[in-house]
C-alpha cells in the first residue's frame, strides 16, 4: 500500500498526476501534485498541499472538479471526466481519471488523479460533426440538382419520341441522330441516379454514447461564465445520444443568450423535455430572461446571420441539427421577456435523476 510519504514516486512519471485525501468535513484535500503538474501550474507543492481543489482553481472549473472528487470519494469507484480549460492559445480539453485507493479497513486512503490532454480528440469530434453537417448540405444540393436535371432529360426524350413519330427516314442519317439523342439522355439519367446513390450512401455520423448531461453543462458554464456572474441551471440525466452534437448546440445557444442578453445578471435554464413513449428523440430547451430575438422568424432561416463568440453561429447550429434529422424552433421572443429555443436530436434518456 502506498503511504502518503511515498507520493514522490509520481514525480518520475511523465504525466500530470495529483493526489487528494479524505477530510473530516467531507471535502477532500490535495495531498500531492507531481512534477509535471507543478511545472504546468508553475507552483510549488507547499502552495497547493492541504487545499481544496476549488481553492487552487477558483470559479466554476474548480467547483466542478471538486464535485467529481467528492463523488469518487463517496462511491470508491474509478471514474473519468473531461474539462474544458480556457487558454491563451485556444481552450484545452483535459481528461482526468480518478482511481480511489483503499486501506486495510476497506476505506478510502487516497485518490490518484491522472490528467491527459484530450484536446485533439475533442477537436476531431467537433470537426467530424461540422463535416457531417456540410456533407448533409451537399447531399441536399445534389438531390435538388439531380431532380432539376432529370426533368429536362425526360423532356428531351419526350421531344425525341414526338419527332420520331411519323418521321420519314430519308437515308440522310437523321434517324440515327434521334437514336443518339435518346441514348445520351438515357445514359445521363442513369449517371445522375448513380451519383445520387453514392452521395446518399456516405455518412459521417458521430456514434452515440452514454453521458451525463450535468457534467456536460458544467463544462459549458465553466467556460462561458467562469466567475459565475450569471445563473445557469440544468437537470441531471444520463443520455444516450451524439454527445458532440449536444455539446455544440447547447454551448452555442447558451453563449448566444449570455452575449445578447443585455442584462448585468442573466438567468439561463437548460431543460430536458419528457420524451414520448417509444420516441427515438430527446427534446431540450434553453430559456433566458434577456432581450429575446429581434427577428425570431428568420433566426434559423438561410438568411440568419446571428453569430456566437465561438464562430459556429446559430445558422450552423440549425444545419447541424437538421443534418441529424432533428428540429429547432424559437417559442417566444422580444419585449425584454427573454426567449426559449427548443431542439430535438436523436437519442434517449437512459436514467433520469434529480435536478441539479
Amino acid at each position: 500500500m502506498m503511504q502518503q510519504n511515498d507520493f514522490r514516486a509520481f514525480d518520475d512519471i511523465a504525466t500530470a498526476i495529483y493526489v487528494f485525501v479524505p477530510h473530516p468535513d467531507g471535502v477532500p484535500r490535495i495531498a500531492f501534485f507531481n512534477a509535471v503538474a507543478r511545472n504546468s501550474l508553475t507552483c510549488t507543492l507547499e502552495q497547493v498541499q492541504g487545499k481544496t481543489f476549488d481553492e487552487v482553481f477558483p470559479g466554476r472549473i474548480g467547483q466542478n472538479a471538486l464535485s467529481r472528487h467528492i463523488e469518487a470519494m463517496n462511491s470508491a469507484q474509478p471514474c473519468s471526466y473531461d474539462t474544458e480549460w480556457p487558454s491563451e492559445n485556444g481552450n484545452l480539453w483535459l481528461r482526468t481519471r480518478l482511481t480511489p485507493v483503499l486501506n486495510g479497513d476497506g476505506k478510502i486512503s487516497h485518490v490518484v488523479a491522472t490528467v491527459i490532454n484530450a484536446t485533439t480528440e475533442k477537436k476531431a469530434l467537433e470537426l467530424c460533426a461540422q463535416m457531417q453537417t456540410k456533407q448533409s448540405e451537399m447531399e441536399q444540393f445534389v438531390s435538388l440538382a439531380a431532380h432539376d436535371l432529370r426533368t429536362p432529360l425526360r423532356h428531351i426524350r419526350y421531344i425525341g419520341s414526338e419527332l420520331r413519330e411519323d418521321f420519314v427516314d430519308m437515308g440522310d442519317g437523321k434517324i440515327d441522330l434521334l437514336d443518339d439523342l435518346d441514348n445520351i439522355a438515357e445514359k445521363a439519367s442513369v449517371l445522375i441516379s448513380d451519383v445520387l446513390k453514392v452521395s446518399q450512401s456516405r455518412t459521417m455520423e458521430t456514434p452515440p454514447r452514454t453521458f451525463r448531461l450535468a457534467v456536460l453543462c458544467e463544462n459549458i458554464a465553466a467556460v462561458l461564465d467562469p466567475s459565475g456572474a450569471h445563473r445557469i441551471t440544468w437537470p441531471d440525466h444520463m443520455l444516450y445520444a451524439d454527445m458532440t452534437a449536444v455539446h455544440i448546440v447547447l454551448r452555442n445557444l447558451v453563449d448566444n443568450a449570455l452575449k445578447h442578453g443585455g442584462k448585468g445578471q442573466l438567468s439561463v435554464k437548460i431543460d430536458l423535455e419528457p420524451s414520448e413513449t417509444g420516441s427515438e428523440y430527446i427534446e431540450m430547451a434553453v430559456t433566458d430572461n434577456g432581450n429575446g430575438f429581434a427577428d425570431a422568424e428568420n433566426l434559423f432561416s438561410d438568411n440568419g446571420v446571428c453569430q456566437t463568440s465561438s464562430g459556429f453561429g446559430l445558422l450552423a447550429v440549425r444545419n447541424l441539427i437538421l443534418a441529424r434529422r432533428g428540429t429547432i424552433r424559437v417559442d417566444k421572443t422580444g419585449g425584454g421577456q427573454g426567449s426559449t429555443v427548443r431542439f430535438k436530436l436523436p437519442g434517449m434518456i437512459v436514467e433520469p435523476e434529480d435536478d441539479a
